[in-house]
């Protein structure tokens, strides 16, 4: 009927208007992510401005996935990931282009992470050879040696086992150790000695049983110490801790909830959270007479923007206003910002000032700042600015990250901070010169492949034996000298380097 026919036009029409608005919005969307704020072509602050706003845009998101438990309600994009983007951006050398796609990345780590396992059991080789010549010599100089390994049982027990220990005999160890590293500007690895901890030094001694008591302080306050005084009337909306100066005796501020803390008392503790402030606790530790400052490591988001502010930054205002010698010196700008947040809140609230105080029960105390990973770094930058007040202070840095200063100022902290590091922990081996050297040869691989890609995904998804693994690498791989230099690849390697 023609009631039917005017309906079906009707539907077909509001179909239309509906497709219509769908496409327009779809346009709409795709000239925004075509234009210059995403992929167009642009200067370099527009290309900052666009990783900053990328970046802080992902971590926006991912607070709103944890629902802001890992925190991230600090995070406005309004300049704290400034540094991180120019970082990235010199990192990956956004005036040139290379010509690679996923699988090239994915193949690239795949061969980058087989060459450095060659290089690595090349070294330990060299290493066991060392070892096995030398346990040799003593073995022929000792006569009252009862056994010693031969060159070849040896060399198998320290490649199965990775130990590097030089042995002087069965029955005593050296007071140096072997260990490999790799070479400054160069891909291959060097052998070097070192000298190691040892039970007749009483420095050692000290240093060990120290780390071993301080240790728990930086592992508590991610979460133990907030949970402990989370009810507590003191606790000023769950962000500021702080016990009356003239309760410094009372006993109820022992943290007794926690195991093997029972001599341990809370006197400050700040919960804060945001780009600047960190987590922090002042506490009283009556076994070791010490007033110890524990400073937390990464663990909301607005720490991971204090990670990737990265770039370094002087240090002469600094050391101009804590009275050391910061001209020429470097740290890494995140840390540093985190430093003097808590130099200064610790100055206004003169919690030090009337901890140390004359009549106190803890005048005599000496000070120690503890902190593991992003902490660590903190506790280091902290210990330097305060050190001219507290000239006893020490400072325990568990895995702190590998860029917080620079080479000279680490030779200056020796005195009075001490690091430890967990075999092969990859934090305290971030530092800018090592992400270069990985971006550099992970280049340089792709250049010398020389067997077609499909090949090399088959190779490179079956296991590799350690026996086999130089003649699978020397199969797909050419060598550095023979690496052509007309291919349009290479030419935009030089102009990326």
């Amino acid at each position: 009927s023609v009631w039917f026919l005017f309906y079906s036009i009707l539907i077909v029409s509001y179909a239309f208007e509906l497709l219509i608005w769908a496409a327009v919005l779809v346009n709409k969307i795709v000239a925004f992510l075509r234009g210059p704020c995403f992929f167009g072509r642009s200067s370099a602050r527009d290309k900052v401005h666009r990783y900053e706003i990328l970046v802080g845009n992902f971590l926006r998101c991912l607070s709103l996935c944890y629902c802001f438990k890992k925190g991230g309600k600090n995070i406005k994009n309004r300049g704290e990931l400034r540094d991180a983007a120019y970082a990235l951006t010199d990192y990956v050398n956004n005036d040139t282009k290379m010509d690679i796609v996923f699988s090239d990345l994915y193949v690239g780590l795949k061969l980058l992470a087989r060459i450095q396992k060659e290089r690595r059991l090349d070294a330990m080789k060299h290493i066991a050879s060392i070892a096995a010549s030398f346990m040799s010599e003593e073995g022929d100089n000792d006569e009252g040696a009862e056994h010693v390994m031969n060159r070849e049982s040896f060399l198998k027990s320290t490649l199965n086992k990775c130990s590097l220990r030089v042995m002087h005999s069965t029955r005593n160890m050296r007071s140096s150790v072997l260990t490999i590293q790799s070479k400054p500007l160069s891909e291959e690895y060097e052998v070097i000695e070192r000298a190691i901890l040892s039970n007749d030094n009483d420095n050692d001694r000290r240093a060990l049983a120290d780390g071993a008591h301080f240790v728990p302080h930086s592992v508590h306050i991610y979460h133990k110490i907030g949970h402990a005084v989370h009810d507590h009337p003191l606790c000023v909306h769950n962000a500021t801790f702080a016990i009356p100066i003239d309760s410094l005796n009372d006993d109820r501020f022992y943290l007794k909830s926690i195991h093997g803390q029972e001599s341990t008392k809370l006197i400050f503790a700040s919960f804060l959270i945001g780009i600047h402030a960190t987590v922090y606790a002042i506490l009283a530790d009556e076994v070791a007479k010490a007033i110890v400052i524990s400073v937390r490591g990464t663990l909301s988001l607005e720490d991971v923007v204090v990670d990737l502010q990265c770039l370094p930054q002087e240090l002469s205002e600094v050391g101009r206003k804590c009275d050391f010698e910061g001209s020429g010196h470097y740290c890494h700008s995140g840390i540093l910002s985190r430093g003097k947040w808590m130099y200064e809140d610790i100055r206004k609230r003169r919690i030090l000032h009337e901890v140390f105080s004359r009549g106190s029960p803890y005048e005599n105390y000496d000070l120690v700042i503890v902190g593991h990973s992003l902490g660590a770094g903190c506790a280091c930058i902290l210990a330097t600015m305060i050190r001219h007040k507290y000239p006893r202070l020490r400072c325990f840095a568990f895995e702190p990250p590998g860029c917080v200063y620079d080479e000279a100022l680490c030779n200056f902290s020796e005195s009075f901070i001490t690091s430890f590091v967990r075999h092969d922990d990859i934090v305290p081996r971030l530092a800018p010169a090592n992400a270069d050297a990985l971006r550099d040869e992970f280049f340089e691989l792709l250049a010398r492949v020389k067997i077609p890609k499909f090949k090399l995904f088959r190779d490179i998804r079956d296991i590799v034996n350690d026996d086999d693994l130089s003649r699978r690498n020397l199969a797909v791989l050419r060598a550095t000298e023979s690496t052509p230099r007309d291919t349009q690849y290479y030419q935009q390697l030089l102009t990326f380097r």
